[in-house]
């Protein structure tokens, strides 16, 4: 395994080495970070879910989210 991370990955704990390739160049820049919160709509204990109709996962149930970016200055 290269001793070498991905851009973002602090350390390995989680994580167990299975296979690697195209250990021979090196890595993009990691220079955007972009922040956000998922809010979660719950009421009651129940979990608001909608109907995927578009992309991966279409006709199927996911958990809504309202989506907030923050940008730094």
């Amino acid at each position: 395994m290269s001793d070498v991370l991905p851009p973002g990955i602090n350390t390995t704990s989680p994580f167990k080495f299975y296979a690697s390739s195209g250990d021979e160049k090196e890595w993009l820049p990691f220079t955007k970070i972009k922040d956000y919160t998922n809010a979660f709509i719950v009421q009651e204990g129940k979990l608001l879910l909608g109907y995927k109709k578009r992309g991966f996962g279409q006709g199927k149930l996911a958990v809504s989210t309202i989506r907030f970016w923050f940008y730094p200055d």
